[in-house]
């Protein structure tokens, strides 16, 4: 029996004696754990942890802050200054194995459901085309010469500003319509439609940066002989004869407002914009400036951005070297022309007479709603 019994109690010392060391064994691990989880394979010096970066120039900053609608003339002519800032990342390696190169990883979903991937060899990396009011988050894997990998911890900046231009090497004004606030509180989404002169001097490095954006369709206002995107054959490409304003246009009668061969190619190119299946879309005439800004105008009318607003981005292709290209500082006259006839046709705001005009025209209630529908959000 006393055999029995101690054979019981060296049993359950065993038992209580395993149980320890298997919850020290834990403790260190977590305890470890704890202290990797402190450091960091990488050591950010810029930008620095949780800070808030202005994609403004300091020209953009004072046009957005003094704009007036004869204050564009004050920029007209001197060369694109209206690219936002870049952002640039900086790191350093903090483990003593050297980096062969790095990948990377930029969200704007804390869990990197939806990243952007970029590889680089130098502990740095310059990012480009960023959005303005969104937070990012980033990381990066380092690739060691000795077959080791390892990921740092996850990262986070702030962007802000005024309008996302868009930097695609070979291409003048360009830009995001996104981030336009409309009178009943909604927004024009980002990276939905993008506007610009010309394509036709894109470089690789341009087309990449363009392709980057996941560009779908390319709608070309000049009406000329082209049948494809020089972004390639995956890119749908609309060749149409845009309409210039109202009225008449250096001597020639091209506008929407009475000439029938002009309204029917701009209802194609409201309708072109009603189809969801052709975004991202971005669109340009020559300099990207009179026949786009008059569909981008429509557009924003249409969505009901306030008309100061629609002013403004109209404007902003003078601080570009496209939207200055022919030296015509008289242009307030047509695009004044085109928002005067809009106001003068029947409804109860600027975007309802939009509409109605436009129904009229010919384009449907159903394409309008769309427009609508793939523009807006909020």
């Amino acid at each position: 029996m006393k055999k029995h019994l101690f054979k019981v109690t060296m049993l359950s010392l065993a038992i209580v004696a395993i149980f320890v060391c298997s919850f020290y064994a834990e403790a260190v691990a977590s305890d470890k754990t704890k202290k990797a989880a402190s450091s960091d394979i990488i050591k950010v010096i810029s930008p620095e942890r949780s800070s808030e970066i202005d994609l403004d120039n300091e020209t953009i900053k004072k046009y957005f802050a003094e704009y007036t609608r004869e204050c564009s003339y004050d920029y007209f002519g001197k060369g694109d200054q209206y690219f936002m800032n870049d952002v640039k990342l900086e790191l350093q390696p903090e483990s003593g194995a050297e980096a062969e190169y790095y990948q990377v990883y930029l969200s704007q979903d804390k869990f990197f459901g939806e990243a952007e991937k970029y590889l680089t060899i130098k502990p740095e990396y310059t990012l480009q085309n960023l959005i303005p009011n969104r937070d990012y988050y980033w990381k990066v894997k380092v690739s060691y010469k000795n077959g080791e990998q390892s990921t740092s911890k996850v990262y986070k900046f702030t962007t802000k500003g005024s309008v996302r231009t868009i930097t695609a090497d070979g291409v003048s004004n360009s830009r995001d319509l996104g981030g336009a606030k409309t009178a009943d509180g909604k927004t024009i989404k980002y990276g939905m439609i993008y506007r610009s002169a010309n394509l036709d001097s894109i470089t690789e490095k341009g087309k990449k940066q363009l392709r980057m954006l996941g560009i779908k369709t390319e709608l070309d206002l000049r009406g000329d002989t082209l049948t494809k995107s020089p972004l390639g054959d995956d890119v749908k490409f609309i060749n149409i004869k845009g309409a210039y304003n109202v009225g008449h246009f250096k001597g020639i009668e091209f506008g929407y407002d009475a000439n029938n061969e002009y309204i029917g190619y701009f209802c194609d190119e409201l309708r072109a914009c009603a189809d969801e299946s052709n975004y991202p879309m971005i669109f340009h005439c020559a300099i990207g400036r009179d026949r786009t800004g008059t569909l981008a105008a429509y557009l924003q009318m249409l969505c009901g951005v306030p008309v100061n607003d629609i002013y403004r981005d109209f404007e902003l292709s003078h601080l570009s070297v496209a939207g200055a290209l022919d030296n015509s500082r008289g242009m307030y006259a047509p695009f004044d022309a085109m928002i005067n006839y809009i106001n003068a046709q029947p409804g109860s705001s600027l975007s309802d007479k939009a509409e109605k005009y436009a129904i009229r025209m010919g384009v449907s209630a159903e394409d309008i709603a769309a427009i609508r529908s793939i523009l807006l959000e909020g």
